[in-house]
């Protein structure tokens, strides 16, 4: 189950093949972009109110074309399409932003909201994705560190909005991005204990330990090894399990295993421990 703030955004986009890790990348991606576009509603308002009308036109922009793929990426169901739309409004428009305003210290370094492209591509595509991104991302920042004010070098916004402006675009990018990768790990915490659960109905506390650390020892072929099968036949079982509910008779064999199984796996197996084992069952 999707935690209750992600649920309403289930079902945007959503595929019949997709996996869980999908799923989640999906939901949180949309997740993100709304609550991004609804912090640059504020944004722009705010830049239109002191005067400056070119600087609040971009963060609105920003949300009609962040909504407008949220959108289109309900009709067409193109996460790859969606993901990088998203990421290049995320990397592109704050920087123009700053441009705009005259520079990182006039816009109170507004450009730091560009480093959730990079962010984003890592959590919600792939590593090597997310370094072209960063790339990206530092090419803009080199760039428009040397050019960024040939445009123009103040603007119209009080000193005192300028340096409370810094303040919250720091204090914002930072909420933002704890509140996305807290979402994303506990998700992925939860799929996997959900699979740590799954495997420990049918495997021993060990296997189930390797095959979390190295998935790819699942692949079928599996290798060829020397081992040692033990074969055993518990007297009265089947009457057993026919007088017993299911549940009784699942007991029963966790029982039996947990005191046979250390036995199994013991270097020794001293010939009281193996009378104990049996006096038990």
């Amino acid at each position: 189950m999707m935690a209750r703030p992600l649920a309403p955004f289930v079902t945007i986009g959503a595929t019949s093949g997709e996996t869980e890790d999908e799923r989640l990348r999906r939901v949180l991606l949309v997740g993100m972009a709304l609550a991004i576009s609804v912090l640059a509603i504020f944004w722009g308002l705010v830049y239109i109110v002191f005067g400056e009308p070119l600087g609040g036109a971009i963060p609105l922009a920003y949300t009609v074309l962040s909504l407008l793929s949220i959108v289109m990426f309900t009709v067409i169901r193109r996460y790859d399409v969606f993901r990088f739309t998203q990421l290049s409004l995320m990397l592109v428009l704050p920087f123009a932003l700053m441009v705009a305003l005259g520079g990182f210290v006039p816009s109170s370094v507004v450009a730091i909201w560009a480093f959730f492209a990079p962010l984003g591509a890592l959590a919600f595509a792939s590593p090597r994705e997310a370094v072209r991104w960063f790339a990206a991302y530092w090419v803009l920042v080199l760039a428009v560190g040397v050019f960024g004010g040939a445009l123009r070098t103040a603007n119209n916004l009080p000193a005192g909005l300028v340096r409370g402006m810094f303040v919250v675009n720091i204090a914002a990018v930072s909420l933002v991005v704890f509140a996305a990768l807290y979402a994303f790990v506990r998700e992925r915490d939860r799929a996997f204990g959900a699979v740590h659960r799954l495997f420990g109905q049918y495997l021993s506390p060990q296997i189930v330990r390797s095959l979390l650390a190295d998935p790819e020892r699942a692949a079928l072929g599996g290798e060829n090894r020397e081992v040692t099968a033990l074969f055993a036949d518990l007297a009265g079982f089947t009457p057993f399990t026919e007088s017993r509910p299911p549940h009784e008779t699942v007991l029963a064999l966790n029982r039996y295993f947990s005191a046979v199984v250390p036995v199994i796996f013991a270097p020794t197996i001293p010939r009281g421990h193996r009378d104990r084992c049996s006096a038990r069952w």
